[in-house]
């Protein structure tokens, strides 16, 4: 299994500063919404294996000459809604995030990490896909 971050670098510098990630809540839901965590990419770049598996350059973001702010990428995450490991988890997540950035539709994801695995719990009982 894979897990999806949404690295985000911020006004120009190629290194990323933050992560957005979706897992099971278990935190308070003031800090962690729907699941949605936003850290350091420091402290969570241990967790991605290899390459980025797509990236926006400055061009292809929307509204360059405003610029997104950090949390209007989060709430992209957030609105997804409530965790769910075949409907609402951490590729869903990244799949709203990086596509709400996306000035061209041709860049956006379609597909999401581990599809198979995904459609696959969907056969599980609903009290058992927010675990």
């Amino acid at each position: 299994a894979k897990h999806s971050i949404i690295a985000i670098a911020v006004q120009g510098n190629v290194e990323p500063l933050y992560a957005i990630e979706k897992s099971r809540q278990d935190f308070d839901t003031n800090r962690q919404p729907n699941g949605v965590l936003v850290s350091y990419w420091q402290h969570v770049k241990h967790v991605a294996t290899g390459p980025a598996k797509h990236v926006l350059t400055n061009d292809r973001i929307r509204e360059p000459d405003v610029g997104i702010r950090i949390w209007h990428v989060i709430d992209a995450a957030v609105g997804i809604g409530r965790y769910d490991v075949a409907e609402r988890n951490c590729h869903h997540a990244a799949q709203a995030a990086y596509n709400f950035c996306c000035a061209v539709d041709g860049d956006k994801v379609l597909e999401i990490p581990n599809a198979w695995l995904t459609a696959a719990a969907s056969f599980l009982p609903p009290v058992l896909r927010e675990v």
